[in-house]
């Protein structure tokens, strides 16, 4: 068996996946709204911007934080937007299965997954910045769990 050819014909069954497809189609959505692609663009760059200060060791300021989980909830209002974030976190959390499933069949143990299954495509965890809460919904802010370094796919 060639690892690489499997490879290639398991990117192509994820190719084919419903959760791909939902992505695919999300994404088409947003690109053809100038508003929500540019809403979209400028929350990830600001995303970005705090993930990486993050990992330079640097602490985002309250601002900072404050300012994107405002922004992620004003996304919330946003159907293209939160059909997309919510198409691409079903994705990923099938490419997480797919990780997980290849590191069990190997004998690896992946950090973060240390004896634990992800949780079933479909499954939602917590809320994290990439999530925007549902439109017409306040979140608890004791509840919020949107932090600087928090992404669920890029």
């Amino acid at each position: 068996m060639d690892p690489v050819a499997l490879a290639r014909e398991l990117g192509r069954a994820l190719a084919e996946s419903e959760e791909f497809k939902a992505y695919q189609k999300a994404k088409e959505q947003v690109e053809e709204h100038e508003a929500a692609k540019i809403m979209l663009e400028d929350f990830r760059r600001k995303q970005l911007a705090l993930e990486t200060k993050t990992l330079r060791g640097e602490e985002p300021s309250s601002t900072e934080v404050e300012e994107l989980k405002k922004l992620s909830e004003i996304l919330g209002y946003n159907p293209y937007i939160r059909e997309y974030i919510m198409a691409e976190m079903r994705f990923t959390q099938l490419i997480l299965e797919v990780q997980k499933t290849i590191a069990d069949a190997a004998g690896l143990e992946l950090p973060g997954f240390a004896g634990e299954k992800p949780a079933q495509t479909g499954e939602k965890e917590g809320k994290t910045a990439e999530e925007p809460a549902p439109a017409g919904k306040k979140e608890d802010k004791g509840e919020e769990r949107v932090k600087a370094g928090e992404s669920q796919a890029g």
